[in-house]
């Protein structure tokens, strides 16, 4: 499938409204439509009037032939109530139109021994670990309608058909809607798990259907937990220390404790790294935090007061003349670069990120002697009880939990470090509910889960016909956990020795698909003052700018076209079992963009590609994308990017085609503030930037009028479509930059650097 869309004002909105967990609207082309009441404004409560009848776990079943879908992860904007209730309906056979979805209950989840499957959100992994697990749900319900119908005329199932939530008998075309006989399939039973679909025979997966819910963000009746109100709230405000692993001395409650509105000051302390600190507590936000900046407050500063980004990447770049942990080892490397009689050498640097989510870290909850409740919007509702038991001391079936709306995630809303918090403050205010929630700053400054920085020197021989012969990778990285040795049944074919990896140190170094006969990868797992974690892209954004924007510094060296290069070293790869999509798609978006064409003198095109696999795991997922830009660059440095185009291989099944393109295009947004603007830097032990004056988001002037999205079908399984792309975007933007004013771009972001020229 190709579609070529293009963006302006009204559809930037809606795309960075999805990036926020908003708005999604699809463009162009005809949408399946859902019921307006699809999703209720609190998604823990059913959408529509009326029980209904529980169908097995999954499905509730009303007499007006409504149909619920019990949803397991969370909505961020992504379309997982859409994407869910396809996946269940496509099975079901019911009508779409009266389709709607809620949060699954978690404490039931755990008690019926995790019936759910996986509910946490991250690694792109919903449709990829769920899908089956979804059509299996519906075509059991569909089954047990169908025999409960069968029953009530006493005739053989095979007879009776399930199409729009209506069942026929064939051969005497009597009929039944879902809602009618749905009370007696409660009690139907299977000898065995029914068969589902092949993707060849999807009816709703692969066509466009509009986002479930989409009418509660563009009224503001959609509950984010920000927007949790309970009667006798109250409010708190957190300060944690200034540097990074600091720790709470003192404080003067008797400073503030006689201005309006203020109630309390609580300590949180004991629950861990970019938890601990203060709390004042008000009857609104703005009292609370206003007093909070104003009470007396001493810090421990710990033992990183005197650590500054530049003291870090001084130590990392003397690693880079040091051989770290093995990862890759395919012939002589180093032996070939010693002999060569061309040399390429490039060192390539990548400073924190934090994931900025619009939505401020925020929770409410609610703690009395026998029971804990907690309203917020978290990927991980699982956590939530465990952590809540863990802090509270409350068993968990005495915990509650009501998932509410995101406003975006990014992997920010895994910990829920924010839970930590709240709980603490809750179990201080003698059972009245109390939302805590950061100031930008406060968040921004405090993440347990940093996007790592890093150092990568990347060294290349050319051979005479001016193609790689050897190439080394040194990559010093942040490693929370150290690195982990892999053996695969494949590597011995592939010609790796071994693999010792911290996946978001190594990823999109492990197993290069360029045909280079010598390589040789190897790793500094390092520690720093930062606690570090995955963001959308993980490890690969750091690392596939370093080596896709190297591979135009060999092909530059080499004296060849960067496009026809990448194609050429794909094509002489026989043994990589994917290298027929890597070509398609490396194709596909260079002749989107215009490659060949002439330009004016500061115009350029750049392309760059990945695929996003672990190295050790997951290795018969895999989902490719390529991205191509197209930027303008005037004389005194300012940047236009003019037009991007990615070509994705979904492989061989999709849900729905307007999911995946609003995901890449919010990829695109992403992407674009992180190449062009967004660093966290540290000095002495302190976070530097705390709001987006000084962590900029993209604006749209600053985005591409113009985005085309090539979605290409395989016979193989994909990783996802959640984030892979969005690596690729930097490479190709540093090298549309380097053909249109000759500057080579090292190090991001790229308002750290002047790209005028003359």
């Amino acid at each position: 499938m190709t579609t070529k869309l293009s963006m302006d004002r009204r559809e930037f909105l809606a795309t960075t409204a999805v990036v926020g967990g908003g708005l999604a609207i699809g463009i162009g082309v005809p949408i399946k439509e859902a019921a307006a009441a699809s999703v209720n404004g609190k998604p823990w409560l059913a959408p529509f009037d009326g029980a209904g009848v529980e169908v097995g776990s999954w499905v509730v079943i009303g007499a007006d032939n409504s149909v619920t879908i019990r949803v397991p992860q969370n909505e961020a904007g992504q379309q997982v109530f859409t994407t869910s209730a396809m996946m269940v309906c496509e099975e079901l056979e019911c009508d779409w139109s009266k389709v709607g979805v809620m949060y699954i209950d978690v404490g039931r989840h755990l008690r019926e021994n995790k019936v759910y499957g996986r509910i946490s959100q991250g690694a792109s992994a919903f449709v990829r670990e769920s899908r089956i697990d979804l059509q299996r749900a519906g075509a059991a319900v569909r089954e047990r309608l169908k025999l409960a119908a069968a029953r009530r005329w006493n005739v053989p199932v095979g007879e009776v058909e399930a199409k729009k939530s209506v069942l026929t008998h064939r051969p005497t075309g009597r009929t039944f809607t879902y809602g009618q006989v749905a009370a007696d399939a409660v009690s139907v039973t299977m000898d065995r798990p029914p068969a589902v679909k092949e993707p060849v025979q999807f009816t709703l997966m692969g066509t466009r259907v509009n986002q479930l819910g989409q009418d509660l963000r563009v009224s503001g009746t959609a509950t984010f937990g920000i927007d949790v109100m309970l009667p006798d709230m109250l409010f708190a405000a957190v300060k944690m220390s200034p540097t990074q692993g600091g720790k709470l001395k003192s404080y003067d409650f008797n400073a503030i404790k006689g201005r309006r509105g203020v109630i309390a000051a609580v300590p949180i302390e004991g629950q861990g790294l970019q938890v601990d600190g203060v709390a004042v507590v008000a009857d609104n936000w703005w009292r609370a935090n206003t007093a909070l900046s104003v009470m007396p407050v001493e810090w421990d500063a710990g033992p990183n007061a005197n650590v500054s980004s530049g003291d870090i990447f001084a130590a990392w770049r003397k690693k880079m003349d040091e051989p770290g942990d093995l990862l890759t080892e395919i012939g002589d490397a180093e032996g070939v670069l010693k002999g060569a009689a061309k040399v390429v050498e490039a060192v390539y640097e990548n400073n924190y990120l934090t994931h900025a989510t619009i939505e401020p870290m925020n929770c409410t909850a609610q703690v009395t002697a026998d029971r804990v409740e907690v309203w917020m919007g978290t990927q991980n509702p699982e956590s939530v009880v465990t952590t809540a038991a863990a802090v509270t001391k409350m068993p968990p079936e005495k915990i509650f939990v009501r998932n509410c709306f995101v406003g975006t995630a990014f992997g920010r809303r895994l910990g829920n470090d924010d839970l930590r918090q709240a709980l603490v403050v809750a179990m201080a205010m003698n059972g009245r509910p109390v939302q805590v929630l950061r100031s930008r700053e406060e968040d921004m400054r405090h993440n347990p889960i940093f996007h790592p920085m890093g150092v990568a020197k990347l060294r290349g021989a050319l051979g005479p016909d001016g193609m790689p012969v050897a190439l080394t990778i040194r990559k010093a990285g942040d490693s929370q956990n150290g690195p982990t040795t892999v053996i695969r049944p494949d590597m011995k074919t592939r010609g790796l020795k071994a693999e010792r990896y911290d996946t978001l140190v190594s990823r999109g170094f492990h197993e290069i698909v360029y045909a280079i006969p010598n390589q040789r990868v190897d790793l500094h797992h390092m520690k720093t003052p930062m606690a570090t974690g995955s963001m959308r892209g993980t490890g690969s954004i750091n690392n596939v700018f370093a080596f896709e924007s190297f591979i135009d510094e060999l092909a530059h060296a080499a004296g060849k076209d960067p496009y026809q290069y990448r194609r050429a070293l794909i094509a002489a790869n026989r043994v990589y079992e994917h290298r027929d999509e890597w070509l398609r798609l490396l194709d596909m978006a260079a002749q989107k963009i215009g490659w060949g064409k002439p330009l004016p003198k500061g115009t350029g095109l750049g392309i760059a590609i990945d695929d996003r696999r672990r190295p050790g795991l997951d290795q018969e997922f895999v989902t490719e994308a390529a991205v191509a830009a197209k930027v303008t660059v005037s004389q005194g440095g300012e940047l236009v990017v003019e037009q991007l185009e990615i070509a994705l291989d979904y492989g061989y099944a999709q849900v729905n085609p307007v999911a995946i393109e609003q995901q890449l295009r919010g990829q695109m947004v992403f992407a674009l503030g992180i190449a062009r603007d967004q660093e966290i830097t540290l000095r002495n032990g302190r976070v530097v930037e705390g709001n987006f004056d000084d962590y900029p988001m993209q604006r749209i002037a600053e985005f591409p009028k113009e985005i085309g999205i090539q979605l290409i079908g395989s016979n193989k399984k994909t990783y996802g479509v959640g984030e892979e792309a969005m690596p690729s975007l930097a490479p190709a933007l540093c090298n549309a930059i380097f053909a249109a004013t000759g500057k080579r771009i090292r190090s991001l972001p790229l308002r750290n650097h002047d790209l005028s020229w003359t």
